[in-house]
């Protein structure tokens, strides 16, 4: 298989390619009319030339960027991102059966319920996920054909979101928006999630893409982990597929209060030292997530919290003891066992992530944070990319995430606990969930919810020429 151009392939995917963003708008789509969606398609694309599309035009921009002089203000920028569902696919006269992929041709709606232990409701006689009603009625109605994912300088991506509407008027509809910033202008409130810990640290060193060399603990993994058609695709794909990729988005709410209420509860009776309760509550948080809010690894600083330069937080394998630095049933240990596992196991299973909070911050003295209760929606808007949603995805959150029993690989010792689900987004279709701890922690409830979800298709720039605008 040859190598694709990053002119060929649609921005964000790749890690050194994501969107630098403020700011990411979220247009969930339906086609109204197939001939004038392909004219605007074609509109579009144009505008991609323009330099708003590609990987390449991410890699222009983030150099500018980075001589940009932050006296003259905020540099504008703003690139875009289209993805097709299954429905969206067919829609225009392909088959999305073709890109042999069970969970693309299922669906997520079916997945939650099925495979992903997302909490579910009963209806008319039917198991459906416990969504957003408006979410559920656009996937009984199959009315997702697509989204267009708009992110960069926040000014400019208002009118960029405002553009591609109008274009779009009268060929497809938005049936589904959701508006995504970072926490903050500055580090660390920038790589910051709403828990408070930072962010999107391990990402993949995608051979032959990636800029630079690995950083140390980063796993490496060929292209076609990632992009349909290149180095390391074992699937043969239809020309239309080649160079793209599968995105996974999952709206998932954080209960932000709830969550800060049971570390500060239980981080006293669970952390013998410090004494403190809001250190013990910081150090217990640190044990449920793997990492301290700063990022510093667990395994290599699992009493205190030194700073870490950036290139080092990766820096680091997991030992095989009966009493670990960082506790087998750690988010970051479920979802990335590096060594835990036999050579080539994590690397097969890796995934680009480019999600985005949601949602206001909790104010400080607010009503939220005296009642301890959540008033106001937020969360992250996870984004993954991968060539094979049953490698990726499906492997980190059902193999991983949600078996108790994980990680089972050579380091971990006979004799230790079972490390339980993963605390941060384990799913057990709403039932509790238990992890490892001095008295056998029980989560009184999910502070991370799923509300949203879809699988999509990102092909890449001259296939959606070729195959998806055409006339």
């Amino acid at each position: 298989m040859s190598e694709i151009p990053i002119e060929d392939i649609q921005g964000d995917i790749l890690t050194s390619y994501r969107f630098p963003k403020d700011v990411e708008h979220f247009h969930i789509f339906h086609i109204e009319d197939v001939e004038k969606f392909r004219a605007a398609l074609h509109e579009l694309l144009d505008e991609a030339h323009r330099g708003h599309a590609s990987a390449k035009d991410v890699s222009n921009v983030r150099e500018k960027l980075l001589t940009w002089d932050k006296r003259s203000g905020r540099m504008s920028h703003s690139f875009f991102n289209i993805a097709f569902s299954k429905e969206g696919i067919d829609v225009l006269g392909l088959e999305h059966k073709d890109l042999d992929d069970k969970h693309f041709r299922n669906g997520q709606f079916a997945d939650a319920t099925t495979v992903l232990g997302d909490p579910f409701v009963e209806k008319d006689g039917k198991i459906l996920p416990d969504w957003e009603d408006k979410f559920v009625e656009l996937e009984l109605a199959h009315k997702i054909h697509g989204i267009i994912l708009v992110a960069g300088e926040a000014n400019s991506v208002q009118q960029h979101s405002k553009e591609i509407k109008q274009t779009l008027a009268g060929a497809a509809s938005i049936v589904y928006y959701l508006e995504g910033a970072t926490l903050g202008p500055k580090k660390p409130l920038r790589d910051q999630e709403h828990f408070g810990w930072r962010d999107g640290i391990s990402q993949p060193f995608i051979e032959g893409y990636t800029t630079g060399t690995p950083e140390d603990g980063q796993t490496k993994v060929p292209p076609g982990v990632i992009i349909m058609g290149a180095k390391g695709d074992r699937k043969p794909r239809p020309e239309w597929a080649l160079g793209g990729s599968f995105m996974v988005f999952r709206k998932l709410q954080q209960l932000v209060p709830e969550f800060h209420e049971f570390l500060y509860e239980t981080g006293a009776k669970e952390v013998l030292v410090p004494k403190d309760r809001e250190a013990a509550a910081k150090l217990f948080g640190s044990r449920l997530i793997g990492r301290w809010p700063s990022g510093t690894p667990l395994e290599n600083n699992p009493i205190n919290e030194p700073p870490v330069p950036p290139e080092k937080l990766n820096s680091f394998t997991y030992k095989k003891v009966k009493e670990p630095n960082c506790p087998y049933g750690a988010h970051i240990r479920k979802t990335n066992p590096r060594n835990s596992l036999d050579p080539g196991a994590t690397e097969s299973s890796s995934i680009v992530r480019a999600g985005i909070p949601y949602g206001e911050v909790v104010k400080p003295d607010s009503d939220e944070e005296k009642k301890h209760k959540t008033l106001i929606d937020r969360g992250l808007a996870f984004v993954a990319y991968q060539s094979a949603i049953e490698n990726g995805f499906i492997v980190q959150q059902q193999a991983w995430a949600n078996d108790p029993d994980f990680p089972k690989g050579k380091d971990r010792d006979p004799d230790a606990t079972l490390p339980g689900f993963d605390a941060i987004i384990g799913q057990r279709a709403g039932k509790d969930r238990e992890r490892a701890g001095i008295h056998g922690v029980r989560l009184p409830k999910d502070f991370v919810v799923p509300r949203a979800g879809a699988y999509f298709f990102v092909p890449s720039i001259p296939a959606m020429h070729k195959f998806f605008a055409k006339v």
